[in-house]
């Protein structure tokens, strides 16, 4: 999105120390897998070159780093949004991580755990190109077609897989994949005869890992108990499991959007007047909107979270209004999560860039595309506004969600940050948008500082049906 800048005249002497400073920092810049949420304990990295280095808070994690705790344990952030959290003595590697902020094909990230155990909730690389995202151990390959999972290897070499949301699976030497759901455990065992197997057991880890460190919020417990089990009812005094417990203390804040027979619309649900249903994953599965209460009676897809901050997932199949069928219901994509103080916006003056995390599939009721990429800019002050820049594919059409700088207005008088925009510009690529298309969204920043934004939408498509989404950012 075009940004004003100022313009500055450098020297011959200072233009060549510009492009020599560029030339060193791209390579840098480009390796850079993760930043070290925490650290605790002894935790050290070792790199390519064998030089090995203690970790702590905010440090780099390359490409191609061999990660270690001891008696520490440690939580990793990668660049497309993903999460890993090392229990104490594990042995993890980034074998190889490609990600420059797009979802065009060459991302990758393909993962090594020699021992231990680790907590992973996958990013952009693992939801949009899953066959691109890996867990190697020494004796099985471990995939994705979900989001969020528990992987060890036992003292034996037994790989030992508990799916927490969406669906893993285990691949052993080519043999036929096993499949771990959400709720399930799976193994694959040294004995390279043995094809990978279903088991009972659980898998006995440590004590839990904190929910905060210095005030801020990370991954739930390593512990597979959740804090909220299928039908708790979520009041403005607690929050899902999935968003870390009970932070959301005055309600979470709802954009969401749905196709219903041919119409689509795009809607908003404010903090003070929210209530909703989590189930034991943290998926959405009833909220109360205008006093009515939308349930869904079908399945979510497309589920995906910012530990401690928001969720974001799509319905599909059938849902109720008040207790009965909800006639002619396609689809409802949504992000929740918790508001941002409107005061955090307006009491610091600065522009800053957030980052795609997640997004629900974007679809006309028909056809289900990809999002390929997108950013949002929040321009802080009195009078803050939002740019936003959403790229995606639906049946083979290409469209750009483009409002051309922060330009939409932050609307919130107080508490919280919402913004909204009926008529956001649009440019398509060959055989969409006859005319003209438009796109309206609804959406909020999310989390204390707003580190995080989130929206939906409704691309008006005058070539075809409306095409309704969610996405997820973070700076």
């Amino acid at each position: 999105m075009p940004q004003h800048s100022t313009v500055f005249r450098l020297g011959r002497q200072g233009l060549m120390l510009a492009m020599i400073s560029a030339a060193f920092a791209g390579p840098a810049l480009a390796n850079t897998a993760a930043h070290v949420d925490f650290a605790i304990g002894a935790v050290t990295a070792t790199g390519k070159d064998g030089r090995e280095r203690t970790l702590a808070k905010g440090q780099e994690i390359l490409a191609g780093d061999r990660v270690v705790t001891t008696s520490g344990r440690a939580q990793l952030r990668f660049t497309d949004g993903a999460y890993v959290s090392l229990q104490p003595n594990t042995t993890f590697e980034v074998r190889e991580y490609r990600y420059d902020g797009k979802t065009d094909g060459s991302e990758k990230g393909i993962f090594g755990l020699l021992r231990g155990a680790m907590r992973t909730v996958t990013g952009l690389i693992g939801r949009v190109n899953r066959n691109a995202y890996q867990i190697q151990t020494p004796t099985a390959t471990v995939g994705i077609r979900g989001t969020g999972g528990i992987i060890a290897v036992l003292d034996d070499g037994t790989t030992r897989v508990t799916g927490s949301s969406g669906t893993w699976y285990i691949d052993k030497d080519g043999k036929p994949t096993l499949d771990v759901p959400a709720g399930t455990v799976g193994e694959a065992s040294p004995n390279p005869n043995e094809p990978p197997k279903e088991t009972t057991e659980e898998l006995v880890l440590g004590p839990p890992q904190p929910n905060e460190v210095a005030g801020e919020s990370l991954l739930p417990p390593f512990a597979s108990a959740a804090t909220f089990v299928a039908g708790d009812q979520v009041t403005p005094t607690g929050a899902p499991a999935a968003l870390g417990g009970p932070v959301c203390t005055n309600g979470c804040e709802l954009a969401f959007a749905f196709i219903v027979g041919p119409a689509a619309a795009v809607s908003a649900v404010p903090a003070p007047s929210s209530s909703y249903t989590f189930n034991s994953a943290g998926q959405m599965v009833t909220f109360r909107d205008g006093g009515q209460v939308k349930a869904l009676t079908g399945t979510t897809v497309d589920f995906g979270v910012a530990p401690g901050v928001a969720a974001w997932g799509r319905w599909i199949g059938s849902a109720t209004i008040d207790g009965s069928p909800w006639s002619g219901f396609v689809t409802l994509p949504y992000v929740v999560g918790l508001p941002t103080p409107i005061a955090d916006v307006t009491t610091s003056i600065a522009t800053y860039t957030f980052n795609l995390i997640g997004a629900t599939a974007p679809t006309d009721g028909t056809n289900v595309g990809i999002v390929t990429g997108g950013s949002l800019v929040g321009s802080f002050g009195p009078s803050p506004k939002v740019g936003v820049d959403l790229s995606m594919n639906v049946a083979g059409n290409s469209f750009n969600v483009n409002s051309g700088g922060p330009t939409i207005p932050v609307t919130g008088a107080g508490p919280y940050a919402p913004f909204s925009s009926s008529a956001v510009g649009t440019t398509s690529g060959t055989g969409a948008c006859v005319s003209s298309c438009f796109t309206q969204l609804n959406g909020h920043f999310l989390g204390n500082g707003a580190t995080h934004a989130g929206f939906s939408y409704k691309l008006n498509n005058d070539a075809g049906g409306p095409i309704v989404g969610a996405a997820a950012f973070q700076r």
